[in-house]
């Protein structure tokens, strides 16, 4: 039971880490590879994100 629980525990944070990488890359503030180490996502995963991600307007 417990091997289930840490998978479901991987999973919540590998989106909680996607979701702030998207706001990140939203906000235009870092760079994808600053991104990257913040987040700890492969930089391949947060470039995938920045493709598909509209930046933020900050008017």
């Amino acid at each position: 039971m417990a091997g289930v629980m840490d998978r479901i525990k991987e999973q919540v944070l590998l989106e909680q880490a996607v979701e702030i990488a998207k706001e990140m890359i939203a906000l235009g503030k870092l760079t994808l590879e600053e991104i990257s180490s913040v987040c700890e996502l492969p930089l391949e995963k947060v470039q995938e994100l920045a493709a598909s991600t509209p930046a933020k307007d900050n008017r």
